[in-house]
């Protein structure tokens, strides 16, 4: 299991160096959406790859908790004591804002934030591809397109639309909590197994990785969430 690990992580990193072409065409001041499609569809081939690849990893690695790994938030701690679930998660300090919605799923995924680039251009692709879905099913308010565009580049927040897009690439519901509410969003129907678990800092505007201790089945007898998203008709195309 080990070696498979290795292997999917190291082919990780030597993909990561490949997107870095991409990064620069994104990042360009001038794109524009006709531009952006043009770029993650040039790219689509290695942008698909990197997706599988983080699907292996998360699919052999072993959630082991390692607290001495990873700086604590207190204010996370603060909410996770007030809703009696300090037992059961660990929140990790995520110090980046606009990157921090990519950087703490990575993190889940991960075990550290490297490869959250590579989220948000495979995010991207995801919703491009899904960009009929998205017109008739998002709420966001504004252009979609232009949205994608603005997503696309380093250091954007990432919003509802992305949350939507990183649940399709890992297959997993993102289970996001906050002083306020509980929402799930989540791009298969009726998927609730092993969530990305994230609380959202109003305040501080910043999403908190939250770790599990325990076998994650708590969270659906702990909390009621609100489902905001289904993408049942999303294309999946991977």
């Amino acid at each position: 299991m080990q070696d498979g690990i290795n292997s999917n992580k190291e082919a990780l990193n030597i993909i990561s160096e490949s997107f870095k072409t991409i990064f620069y065409d994104l990042n360009e001041k001038d794109n524009s959406f006709f531009n952006t499609s043009e770029i993650l569809l040039k790219y689509e081939d290695l942008i698909l790859t990197g997706i599988r690849f983080m699907r292996r990893y998360e699919k052999e690695k072993n959630s082991i908790f390692d607290p001495l790994m990873h700086k604590i938030d207190q204010r996370g701690i603060s909410f996770l004591k007030k809703k009696k679930l300090i037992d059961f998660c660990m929140p990790i300090l995520n110090e980046k804002r606009g990157d921090d919605l990519f950087r703490a799923v990575a993190v889940a995924i991960f075990g550290g934030q490297v490869f959250h680039e590579m989220l948000r251009i495979c995010s991207a692709l995801v919703l491009l591809k899904n960009i009929h879905f998205l017109k008739k099913y998002s709420s966001n308010k504004g252009n979609i397109e232009d949205n994608i565009t603005r997503m696309a580049k380093y250091g954007v927040f990432g919003g509802e639309d992305e949350q939507l897009a990183l649940s399709f690439i890992f297959r997993k519901p993102l289970l996001i909590l906050s002083d306020f509410c509980y929402v799930e969003v989540s791009a298969f129907f009726g998927l609730k197994c092993d969530p990305i678990i994230l609380f959202f800092d109003f305040k501080a505007e910043n999403y908190i990785t939250l770790l599990m201790k325990e076998n994650v089945d708590f969270c659906y007898s702990k909390i009621r969430p609100i489902t905001t998203a289904f993408g049942e008709e999303m294309k999946d195309f991977i």
